[in-house]
């Protein structure tokens, strides 16, 4: 067994390409949970010493995020995930008829579905930014004309990392653009905390949301979202709960924390955030993700397989695969020859997924990936080729 594979046993007897959808948690994040779990049975889960161990849960996990991703601890607001957390900044502006959203032409359907809901309710124009094909000027530009003229634009909502192409925007750009406009960048992180070196504060985002389930391999149910500490007080709660109250006077972005929670999946959380640290730091372990990804982007190019631009950004890849890619009725329901390739990937234990938008298989490489992964990657894709499951 390899060291890894002791490290993280979901890694054991299998090639894991789907770390944008989920992550394997490690051995000593498992350990984490489950201990917490029986500490909390043994002291009895609802009992007065339970008080003072779920408060130092909550202030020991934004203090180890804040230490992470930069900011201070109180700016970090604890989510069960990215939906959750773009829902809080979206829903506590004070909107108005007429008042316009900017959104990126590449953001996830759970991003998607909220800005249109909140669109619906209150009378809100959407202005779609070609974020997937604009950089530098062009972007620029691109926002300049989508503009509201009564300067109503409220807030831009993008990704950091697109989720179907891999591509990392033009952060800089976005931002000295909105603030220049009075726009708020609200930036969903799902695809790039734990892949990019990071530093919320240095970025100057206003808001921005992440999850603990995927890259940061985590446990599912675990998130936050940092708050711009002038924007605080500006926004509002949508939802009210008791959970502020056990901080005392209110300050920060625990306002939006609502009720009762799975409060040992924090512990888990805290020990996935302290693992990567303990193998290489931030910028080796970016180093080795894109090196691996710009090598999967050669040699998959080199087997005459289309590779979607973005690829070698960071760590997501997605490539067309010939006479899956342009299927029709491609009912949300419907199991599709895309996925029935999938599912033959996974019997040769290959684990990644195919995308609805483009249509065609995507690849999350980690720092935890290993070059033997690409390489039986690969070796299983010219198998299939050569025994006619796939026609190139």
């Amino acid at each position: 067994m390899s060291p890894r594979e002791e490290l993280f046993p979901g890694l054991r007897s299998k090639y894991y390409f789907n770390y944008g959808g989920q992550g394997v948690m490690s051995e000593s994040t498992l350990g984490a949970i489950i201990d917490a779990y029986r500490f909390v049975q043994s002291e009895g889960p609802f009992s007065t010493s339970m008080v003072g161990w779920i408060r130092d849960q909550l202030n020991d996990t934004r203090a180890k995020l804040a230490n992470r991703f930069g900011g201070k601890a109180f700016l970090y607001a604890l989510t069960q995930n990215v939906t959750e957390a773009c829902n809080i900044a979206l829903w506590g502006l004070n909107w108005k008829p007429g008042d316009e959203i900017m959104i990126s032409d590449a953001e996830h359907h759970g991003v998607r579905d909220a800005v249109h809901n909140l669109a619906q309710r209150f009378e809100l124009t959407v202005a779609e930014i070609a974020l997937s094909k604009l950089d530098g000027k062009a972007l620029e530009a691109e926002m300049a004309q989508k503009l509201n003229k009564d300067g109503r634009t409220r807030i831009f909502v993008f990704s950091h990392v697109l989720w179907n192409s891999g591509k990392v925007v033009d952060l800089p750009t976005i931002v000295e653009f909105c603030r220049n406009n009075n726009v708020f960048t609200l930036v969903d992180g799902a695809q790039s905390a734990g892949v990019l070196p990071l530093d919320v504060e240095a970025s100057a985002v206003d808001f921005y949301a992440f999850t603990g389930h995927k890259w940061l391999c985590g446990p599912e149910g675990t998130g936050a979202l940092y708050i711009c500490e002038d924007l605080i007080d500006q926004i509002r709660p949508t939802y009210m709960g008791w959970r502020h109250h056990l901080q005392g006077a209110v300050k920060g972005a625990e306002k939006f924390e609502i009720a009762t929670s799975s409060y040992p999946l924090l512990a888990g959380f805290r020990e996935a955030l302290t693992v990567p640290e303990r193998l290489a730091g931030d910028s080796e372990r970016y180093e080795k993700i894109i090196a691996l990804a710009k090598q999967l982007k050669n040699r998959l190019e080199d087997n005459q397989f289309k590779v979607v631009p973005g690829a070698g950004q960071s760590g997501l890849l997605s490539f067309y695969v010939p006479d899956y890619a342009a299927e029709d009725n491609l009912d949300p329901g419907k199991i599709t020859n895309l996925d029935n390739l999938v599912k033959t990937l996974e019997e040769r234990k290959i684990y990644l997924r195919s995308i609805p938008e483009p249509r065609c298989l995507r690849v999350s490489l980690h720092y935890l990936s290993e070059q033997s992964d690409i390489d039986y990657l690969l070796s299983e894709l010219q198998t299939l080729c050569k025994s006619q499951e796939l026609t190139l």
